[in-house]
């Protein structure tokens, strides 16, 4: 259906491995113009004089970019429109896998929160209702995205899961029909390139053990995966999922399975009330806790004859009334709330060395702050909020607890969203790729390999529809999705925060390590067997 004749291109990440690769086949099937962007100086200038050489010096050009940046992203994107008057394909390749304590808020910057920003300002300059003439956008996923393969790489996943939500959703007809934009995801298998040999654990035992899995896996080759990449450009829908290992595959109608699956059918399980653990005397963490769920999870917890509570938020007046509300209605020392923005990682070490020195543990930590923005100028604080903060939590609070570094064990509860079960209303891509990152990261930390060495189970909420100020105050990048929205709630019947709260009690009792739950409609249900049985549907037959 689609050709590559005389279109110009843009590929992020592309001086070496299958960005370079993906360059060198746009150029071979006739690509008017292709733009290398990438960190790598001395590889882009190579490889532009390499090919400026093969196809002439108009075809390519290398520009140094940290996609990180949007000052170097926005320039190349604006030199390539400059000089071409337009922009038909963009590739979001540039990635790393690197889960070490220092890399992974790098790592979720280049993967998902770049992407993100390379996606929406393509989108921009090529929408048909805006003025453009249509186009594709081709985001690089991973075979990690398709399922809970093994206990590693949770971070890298996690955020190859988001690109693949975002992607989807963004991709739906909604949107395609207003902008004439595709928007594909490829989910590349192992590739024999330098992010092979590079990845990283957290955990140097993880490390050690993904380099082993690595070694012992079929590697495909860089052309091979941009073999696929054109492939995809070619044959596929908006909103499709292809899968690039060794051979290609459209495995759309089979990740739409997989999401149907953790979204259909949510309620013909029957309730487990089997008590297993108990909240009585336990130091805990609520982030995000002095509104909506948060503040309903923090006086659940106190019902249940928690010890302390540590309320984080960033709202000082809310946060204090409530500290002083639970305090007159259950005494002194109960509670205390602690400003803190939790994108600042110094300022949320803070508190949880506050709380170790003053009742000696921390038992439970919820990770609750969240927001619902992608207007332009907020979607990279929602992501920062609702999955890159997560992960600096998740980590410091496993520290903490684990009984393999002197700790006593205990519960992380990371909130995700109904949102992440289903990809088929695609109004807030953004939200909705954070939070398949939150279920995705959860699932592969709360694995038995590690809880087994660390007793710190992790468990999952994706809540429903739930009456907070979110659902008032959320945004779309565009105008009209955010009135839609706003519509649409208007109407909608939503579950109190209260039931939202007792849903995080009841899976807190019964709930085990690397578990999640849907908590909708007020009714706490484990889909962990949803989730794994889509995750099988959607990875099936991937090795070759």
């Amino acid at each position: 259906m689609f050709d590559l004749v005389d279109k110009v291109a843009l590929v992020t990440g592309a001086a070496n491995g299958i960005g370079a690769a993906i360059v060198r086949k746009f150029l071979k099937e006739g690509a008017k113009f292709v733009s290398i962007l990438d960190i790598e100086e001395k590889s882009g200038n190579n490889l532009e004089k390499e090919l400026a050489i093969q196809h002439g010096k108009d075809k390519v050009k290398f520009f140094k970019c940290d996609v990180t940046k949007d000052d170097d992203l926005f320039a190349a994107f604006k030199k390539t429109t400059d000089k071409y008057g337009s922009l038909d394909v963009v590739v979001n390749n540039a990635g790393i896998a690197n889960d070490d304590m220092y890399m992974y808020k790098k790592e979720i910057e280049i993967n998902f929160t770049a992407l993100v920003t390379s996606t929406l300002k393509a989108l921009e300059l090529m929408r048909e209702d805006k003025g453009g003439k249509g186009g594709t956008i081709i985001n690089v996923s991973s075979v990690s995205a398709l399922a809970l393969l093994s206990p590693t790489a949770f971070i890298y996943g996690a955020t190859k899961a988001a690109v693949l939500h975002f992607t989807s959703s963004i991709g739906k007809e909604a949107y395609y029909s207003k902008t004439k934009v595709r928007t594909i995801t490829t989910c590349l298998g192992a590739t024999d390139t330098n992010l092979i040999s590079e990845v990283r654990s957290f955990d140097e035992e993880l490390t050690r053990k993904m380099k082993t899995i690595v070694k012992y896996e079929p590697l495909q080759t860089a052309e091979e995966a941009a073999k696929g990449v054109v492939e995809a450009y070619k044959r596929g829908g908006s909103g499709s999922t292809w899968l690039i290992w060794c051979k290609v595959q459209d495995i759309t109608d089979r990740v739409n399975k997989g999401y149907e699956i953790m979204a259909g059918d949510i309620f013909d399980r029957p309730r487990i009330n089997l008590v297993m653990y108990s909240l009585k005397n336990l130091v805990a963490i609520v982030t995000g806790g002095a509104n909506g769920i948060g503040a309903s999870v923090v006086r659940e917890f106190v019902k249940e004859g928690v010890k302390f509570v540590a309320i984080i938020d960033v709202k000082d007046d809310a946060g204090a009334a409530l500290e002083n509300e639970l305090r007159t209605k259950h005494g002194e020392g109960i509670v205390s709330f602690f400003k803190c923005d939790v994108t600042k990682a110094e300022q949320l070490y803070d508190v949880y060395n506050k709380v170790i020195e003053d009742h000696g543990c921390i038992d439970i930590v919820v990770n609750n702050a969240g927001i619902a923005d992608e207007s332009s100028d907020k979607y990279r604080l929602q992501i920062e909020v609702n999955f890159t903060a997560i992960v600096a939590s998740s980590f410091k609070a496993l520290e903490l607890m684990r009984v393999d570094r002197g700790g006593k064990g205990g519960t992380i509860i990371n909130v995700s969203s109904i949102v992440a079960l289903s990809h088929e209303i695609g109004l807030l891509p953004v939200y909705a790729g954070t939070k398949s990152a939150i279920l995705q990261f959860s699932c592969r930390l709360g694995m038995e390999e590690l809880y087994s060495r660390t007793n710190v189970r992790v468990l999952t909420m994706c809540f429903g529809e739930t009456d907070t100020n979110i659902l008032r105050t959320c945004k779309s990048f565009e105008d009209r999705t955010t009135e839609i929205i706003k519509e649409y709630f208007s109407t909608s019947i939503a579950q109190s925060s209260e039931a939202a709260a007792q849903g995080v009690v009841h899976s807190y009792k019964t709930g085990k390590s690397g578990s999640a739950w849907l908590i909708d409609k007020n009714s706490a249900l484990d889909i962990t067997d949803k989730i794994k049985k889509a995750n099988e549907i959607m990875s099936a037959d991937i090795t070759v």
